[in-house]
């Protein structure tokens, strides 16, 4: 890592006859050109394991009326846990041995750390450039590889981003933010000798200790603890309507030196914090509290709980473009994070890199100025990570700035490069438009949502009350191995990258901006 590092400048200056080559295709080569680059990838055939877009979020389970509060961070899946058995599987392309990539012999000398450089323009928009966004694409998922948050591999993917883009001529800041992360590697609890089955709620501390119970009346209200003297002890409170976190909070106002959620109903249950927690939280069933209170009621219960593992505080980094001499007006954003051992092509370098190609087709140009550009990290809900924790970093310091209420509208790119259905997904006064758009340049989408349980980066501004558009495709693969560059199909990508092109274009007119737009603009 140090090493590639240390040879960024000498390869830049190496890469200069290189690149003069390349400003022909990346700043409107021709048909014959274009057609070369749409070979870059060999379409690999359709892996229907992993059929949805990002799945970002909370794994939280609901209390009784814990609704409402999940639209920050909507419900993760499972099987978004890095899966050990999947290490060793990643397949990669050797730059070397790939005759059909569309930048061989003309960067054969840059790293993952160099900066591809084009130059401005001045003017109308440049057209979308199909080879720029997967020469992108290709330096992320095989230059670079997994881009877990937190990682070096996140880490070198935002320097590599950075650097691109201030070589755009944008004004780029790196921007650190910390992010929960959780794992479990044992849990026990035994109640004087006797064991109890449990779960740890994701985000909990781990450790170990050794206290009495103390049954708190209610459902764990401020009132409730007020009550009872939990101090050092282990509180016993029951499920429903406060949220988790809120019951854990509250224990450890109290002085609680951990905290037992009973279930409100038969069977065991499983839950989420929206922050970690100060102490060890544990779900234990309905059957096994009702125990606890009945025992405690005649006498003294010595609790011992021991769990390996728990919350940690990680780093991760947004990287945010802004024209030197205008304003957020409009925001295009994707995350370039990755979920574990997966090169993650379609989610999501191919989001990263349409971003990163209309940074370039409007850096400098007729519009361009009312536009900023924003690769997000710590968008996968790895190892008990809440998700989508870039753009709320984002959200919140706009908000905090002021600068959100500049902001006319969001457009997400996320799973952009293998699929069989394009849809259009986020607020209606954007999306029904754009499919008159796409239909204006002869591509075929449609008005739709996303699976259940999945979600996207746009979400947290369009929970702050910004419109978002979200174009995405369906059918692809996400959160395996064979989520590779080998997979993308180039006609796919370019769909997108068009219709994203054109729907920026007159998200701009609709901000207030002057310039050609390359369709029609209902909107």
């Amino acid at each position: 890592m140090n090493g590639s590092r240390s040879l960024r400048a000498p390869r830049a200056l190496l890469l200069a006859a290189g690149v003069l080559a390349l400003l022909f295709v990346a700043c409107g080569g021709g048909d014959g050109d274009r057609a070369a680059a749409a070979s870059a990838a060999e379409q690999a055939q359709q892996d229907d394991a992993g059929s949805s877009p990002s799945q970002s979020a909370r794994d939280a389970e609901p209390e009784a009326d814990e609704t409402d509060a999940a639209a920050r961070r909507p419900a993760a899946e499972d099987d978004r846990a890095s899966d050990p058995s999947r290490q060793g599987e990643t397949a990669q392309t050797d730059p070397d041995d790939d005759d059909s990539d569309p930048t061989s012999g003309e960067q054969e000398e840059q790293t993952a750390a160099d900066p591809i450089e084009v130059a401005r323009r001045e003017g109308p928009p440049a057209p979308y450039d199909n080879a720029f966004a997967l020469q992108i694409l290709r330096t992320l998922t095989v230059e670079i590889g997994p881009r877990v948050q937190g990682t070096a591999g996140e880490l070198e993917a935002a320097e590599f981003l950075a650097a691109t883009l201030r070589g755009f001529g944008y004004v780029v800041e790196l921007q650190d933010f910390p992010t929960p992360v959780f794992r479990v590697d044992s849990v026990s609890l035994i109640a004087d000798g006797d064991p109890i089955d449990t779960s740890v709620l994701t985000l909990s501390a781990g450790g170990e200790l050794a206290a009495r119970v103390v049954v708190v009346p209610g459902l764990g209200s401020p009132e409730d603890f007020a009550e009872v003297d939990v101090r050092g002890a282990v509180a016993l409170v029951r499920r429903g309507i406060l949220f988790f976190q809120e019951k854990v909070d509250n224990a450890a106002a109290a002085g609680a030196a951990a905290i037992l959620i009973s279930n409100n109903e038969s069977g065991p249950f499983q839950g989420s914090l929206s922050t970690s927690s100060e102490i060890p939280a544990l779900a234990i069933s309905q059957a096994a509290g009702d125990s606890l209170r009945a025992r405690s009621a005649a006498g003294t219960i010595e609790i011992q709980i021991a769990i390996e593992g728990g919350a940690n505080q990680i780093r991760s980094q947004n990287v945010i473009a802004r024209p030197a001499d205008g304003e957020c007006a409009v925001i295009v954003g994707g995350h370039y994070d990755t979920v574990i051992d997966v090169p993650g092509a379609n989610d999501n370098g191919s989001g990263t890199s349409l971003v990163m190609e209309l940074a370039r087709a409007y850096a400098g140009a007729d519009g361009g100025q009312l536009a900023c550009f924003v690769a997000f990290g710590a968008e996968e809900g790895v190892n008990g990570s809440p998700g989508i924790a870039g753009s709320a970093a984002l959200v919140d310091a706009f908000e905090a700035s002021g600068e959100l209420d500049a902001v006319t509208a969001m457009l997400n790119l996320d799973v952009a490069a293998v699929g069989n259905a394009l849809i259009l997904v986020g607020d209606s006064g954007l999306t029904s438009p754009g499919v008159a758009i796409a239909e204006d340049l002869s591509i075929t989408a449609r008005v739709g949502s996303l699976p259940a349980g999945s979600g996207s980066d746009h979400f947290n501004f369009q929970a702050a009350g910004v419109p978002v558009l979200f174009p995405t495709i369906l059918g692809g693969p996400i959160h395996i191995p064979g989520d590779n560059f080998d997979a993308v199909q180039p006609e796919v990508l370019e769909n997108v990258g068009r219709l994203a092109h054109a729907l920026l274009a007159c998200l701009l007119l609709r901000a207030g901006a002057e310039l050609e737009a390359p369709a029609a603009c209902p909107f």
